[in-house]
């Protein structure tokens, strides 16, 4: 069966889709989508879309957007204006994402993708693109693409959560509203360890979930004491940081020549910090002593 293709912009850039939903085995010819493990149980069945588009002239662009205009009342666009994170998931930490870069998503269905490595932003159009089966099923998706002709990154139109959609083969890949606060801070979680030593010691920071919060713990050994920092953290406004404003902790475990411990003491519990991620990389703020000034952390 032939794709139909229904062109909404006029510019372009890359596209590849996926999607939630199982899908049945009898997929038209146009596009493959074959059946794949879910790694969320948001999602049943995303694929990686490597059909590209065919070519078309100036007429059939404007007989194409004259159809998507008329089938505004069959698919809702407006779900996917607005500003995105463009996340993969953590190879090394399969529960968690890692973010790349923020999609920003027009009301004229022209997109920009800023990568968070400050590379130069890339900017194109999003088109809806249908996969038929041989029951006459159609199965609309967002196409993002690159000079009207190369797949970029794609969703289903309809998947079950609405701040998420995911992409890529296997869920590897997904665009999260910037404004969710349940998806955000995912890149988050997860052992963490120092570039450079304190005080002869390694770092490392040991983030977790707990409720509508995370739990941040930082801890160093050495051979006379054991250094353990513990925040509770909230996710700013922005969702570009995580931050603890209050009731942060530090306990000092001492040792004996021999190795025993000789005290457990705590040394203060009213600190605050601040971690934040850039290319990657984790930095913690320590408000009360600025331990780690410049120290980064990579995820282990």
């Amino acid at each position: 069966m032939k794709k139909n293709i229904i062109i909404l912009a006029a510019t372009g850039l890359l596209a590849l889709m996926t999607g939630c939903g199982t899908m049945d085995d009898s997929a038209s010819d146009s596009i493959s989508l074959p059946k794949s493990t879910a790694v969320s149980s948001a999602v049943t069945t995303v694929t990686e879309l490597n059909t590209k588009p065919e070519t078309t002239t100036t007429a059939d662009t404007t007989e194409a957007s004259q159809a998507a205009t008329n089938n505004a009342n069959d698919i809702d666009i407006t779900p996917l204006v607005g500003e995105w994170i463009y996340q993969k998931i953590d190879e090394q930490n399969y529960s968690s994402f890692i973010s790349e870069g923020i999609v920003t998503v027009e009301p004229d269905l022209i997109y920009t993708y800023q990568p968070n490595d400050v590379s130069i932003a890339k900017t194109g159009t999003i088109s809806i693109d249908y996969d038929e089966y041989s029951t006459g099923d159609k199965v609309p998706f967002f196409s993002f693409y690159q000079n009207g002709v190369d797949f970029w990154i794609g969703a289903y139109c309809n998947q079950e959560a609405s701040d998420i959609y995911y992409i890529g083969n296997g869920g590897m890949e997904r665009l999260v509203r910037s404004n969710s606060r349940e998806y955000a801070f995912d890149e988050y979680i997860g052992q963490w360890q120092g570039d450079t030593q304190w005080n002869g010691c390694n770092l490392y920071i040991q983030i977790k979930k707990d409720g509508d919060s995370m739990i941040a713990e930082v801890s160093a050994h050495s051979a006379v004491a054991d250094y353990l920092w513990s925040y509770t953290c909230n996710g700013s406004d922005d969702n570009t940081y995580i931050e603890c404003q209050s009731g942060g902790k530090l306990n000092r475990t001492d040792y004996a020549p021999n190795g025993d411990i000789q005290e457990t003491v705590e040394v203060y519990n009213d600190g605050t910090a601040k971690f934040s991620i850039k290319g990657g990389t984790l930095f913690w703020q320590d408000g009360k002593e600025d331990v780690a000034h410049q120290i980064g952390f990579s995820k282990t």
